[in-house]
């Protein structure tokens, strides 16, 4: 089902026309498109070519597959893949400082904190 307002805006894409397959038509929005659950180098320049402005190169934590790549081992090929044409963060795997630096040495302009990986609850940062 398509929500209220999304059908005919430059950002709907009908599987079953496309399949899988969008493209970003106009950028009437003033939103960017940041894509996550990249791990692979060809996927990332898919993503680029269809309009992508940022990557998070993703494994959704394993949940959806469990033989995926990690991430911090797929970030490198996917950030020389889009050659500075997309910002590129990183999900997964940050747990202190030291995985923050690795994750930036490999080309991360951002990454994704789990609270909860430092054994807060998610709520105002309180210990589970």
């Amino acid at each position: 089902m398509i929500p209220a307002g999304f059908k005919g805006s430059p950002w709907h894409c009908p599987l079953s026309t496309a399949k899988g397959r969008c493209r970003v038509e106009s950028r009437s929005l003033a939103a960017k498109l940041i894509l996550k659950g990249i791990l692979d180098p060809e996927d990332a320049r898919m993503a680029l070519g269809r309009g992508a402005d940022a990557i998070i190169v993703s494994n959704h934590g394993g949940r959806q597959l469990d033989g995926a790549r990690s991430p911090i081992s797929a970030l490198p090929d996917v950030v020389r893949a889009v050659k500075g044409g997309a910002e590129v963060h990183l999900d997964g795997g940050i747990r202190s400082g030291p995985n923050v630096l690795k994750a930036v040495a490999l080309g991360s302009k951002g990454f994704m904190w789990d609270a909860r990986s430092s054994g807060a609850s998610g709520r105002a940062g309180e210990r589970a």
